[in-house]
């Protein structure tokens, strides 16, 4: 089974200007994944997929889990979902109803 299929959500964040003592640094939430939904991809910094590109291949990679995630694994997550036959979802309008969308496989949100 391919990894950035697996069916749980998981959060990533990006980790900018890293110590070389200690390896902390500014933490930045890149987005969620969850199994059937388009990615929400954050937009507090960057506004589009194509300006978190540069960011990433700059920083280091994580997840809520403390691992480390490759940048192809990451893109991987972000732009190959698995539509499957019903699309993939964006938003609850309420319990019973979902918005599904067939379009890109991310979507810019801002959680503030």
């Amino acid at each position: 089974m391919s990894l950035w299929k697996t069916k749980m959500s998981t959060e990533y964040f990006l980790i900018e200007d890293k110590c070389e003592c200690c390896g902390r640094g500014n933490e930045i939430s890149i987005g969620k994944s969850s199994m059937g939904w388009v990615f929400k991809l954050n937009s507090d910094k960057y506004k589009s997929l194509e300006e978190w590109i540069p960011a990433l291949l700059n920083g280091s990679i994580k997840d809520e889990y403390e691992k480390e995630i490759s940048f192809k694994f990451l893109m991987r997550t972000i732009a190959y979902r698995d539509f499957g036959e019903r699309g993939l979802k964006i938003a609850e309008v309420d319990k019973t109803e979902t918005i599904v969308y067939r379009g890109n496989t991310w979507r810019m949100v801002n959680d503030n």
